[in-house]
């Protein structure tokens, strides 16, 4: 699908620049034209404005989910679903940013491990008292405090795996953790004053043991972190979920605005079959940029599975996302603006030629040229495309 003048269309380019998961490609200028990460005249990226998680792991892993769209249909319903079911169930983790960090840290202490003997346990409990010890003191703070999130992750699993609406992929969280392992059981059924032979005990667990799934752990809560944090942020502002078709190359938004604007126009817009070249057409400030924007930005935000600006959105999956919005020069490379456009369009068009699903934005092509030229070469792109 095909923008020009402003255009859109549903193919692929390659680009060294390139990002790939899952066959999704998507390069940094697309990136950069929607302002996912980057910041633009004042207004605040798409990151920034999600990114307001209890943790920084859960940060960190927002990070790496934005940057690694999906084009596995499959994922992306689970992910979506997963947040949609914090959207309908909001759901206090109950679980501080304090907690976490202490956590982190003892997990990644590198220091010797307590004994796990009542001698040893005693001896280390009353040496601390008489002599207080930063590394007793790191061990306890840690153990009290996995004890503690485990609690509450256990009893908020518990009460979504009763739950036969949850979705898949936090059901199949709930039943690989916590629930089913018998040391973790264990842990949970301890009292609410840890003994001193339970701090070594459990020491040797924590930081050995059963070290590695103490930090799936810790991932799991930042990826339930994410999912409350999107679905809180889609509440507020009015945002939806995307609906996604299995085959096809078709896309339908209602109510479709960008999130910057405070007091937007709502558009909707169609394509598909018969439709695959849409060409938009209007005057100077008449919101053909921040439209297609906001197009672009849905797309994107589809292929992660995460809510999008508009009142409804049905898409099929498509293999990349390619946008020339604000192109810039590359001096460096001795390219001007109007040279850049001609190689983007070359690298599109050979894509088109394998017939892969690539969803592109043109905003006024050859702006870099005069006015004359500029209309005969986009004239001579439209009918060649």
């Amino acid at each position: 699908m095909l923008m020009l003048g402003t255009e859109i269309y549903f193919y692929k380019l390659e680009a060294n620049n390139r990002i790939m998961h899952s066959e999704f490609e998507i390069d940094r200028d697309t990136f950069n034209d929607l302002e996912v990460f980057s910041e633009r005249a004042g207004n605040d990226s798409l990151f920034r404005s999600f990114k307001n998680t209890r943790t920084s792991g859960a940060r960190d892993l927002l990070f790496q989910m934005m940057n690694l769209p999906l084009s596995d249909i499959n994922e992306l319903i689970d992910r979506r679903d997963a947040i949609k079911y914090f959207y309908d169930h909001p759901i206090d983790l109950e679980i501080t940013h304090n907690q976490i960090d202490l956590i982190e840290h003892y997990l990644c202490y590198n220091k010797r491990l307590l004994r796990d003997n009542p001698a040893d346990a005693l001896f280390d409990h009353y040496s601390n008292l008489i002599h207080s010890s930063s590394h007793y003191y790191i061990i306890t703070a840690g153990v009290k405090n996995i004890i503690q999130v485990m609690k509450v992750l256990s009893a908020l699993m518990l009460s979504i795996k009763n739950d036969k609406n949850a979705p898949r992929l936090i059901r199949n969280a709930c039943d690989a953790r916590l629930l089913n392992d018998k040391s973790w059981i264990k842990v949970l059924g301890s009292n609410k004053k840890i003994s001193c032979f339970q701090i070594n005990r459990f020491d040797r667990l924590f930081r050995m043991t059963k070290l590695q799934e103490a930090k799936e752990l810790l991932k799991f809560i930042y990826e339930l972190d994410i999912y409350e944090t999107l679905a809180g942020f889609a509440r507020r502002k009015k945002w939806t979920f995307p609906y996604y078709h299995a085959s096809g190359s078709e896309i339908n938004l209602t109510g479709l605005f960008h999130p910057a604007i405070s007091e937007p126009v709502l558009n909707s817009f169609a394509a598909g079959p018969g439709k695959e070249l849409v060409l938009i057409t209007g005057s100077n400030m008449s919101g053909k940029s921040s439209f297609l924007k906001s197009l672009g930005l849905s797309v994107y935000l589809a292929h992660i599975g995460f809510p999008v600006p508009a009142r409804r959105m049905e898409t099929s999956v498509f293999s990349g996302l390619i946008t020339t919005i604000n192109l810039p020069d590359v001096i460096n490379d001795g390219l001007s603006h109007y040279y850049s456009e001609v190689k983007r369009i070359k690298h599109t068009a050979l894509k088109i030629l394998e017939g892969k699903k690539l969803f592109v934005i043109f905003d006024e092509l050859f702006r870099g040229t005069n006015p004359k030229d500029a209309f005969d070469a986009s004239l001579l792109i439209i009918k060649a495309l």
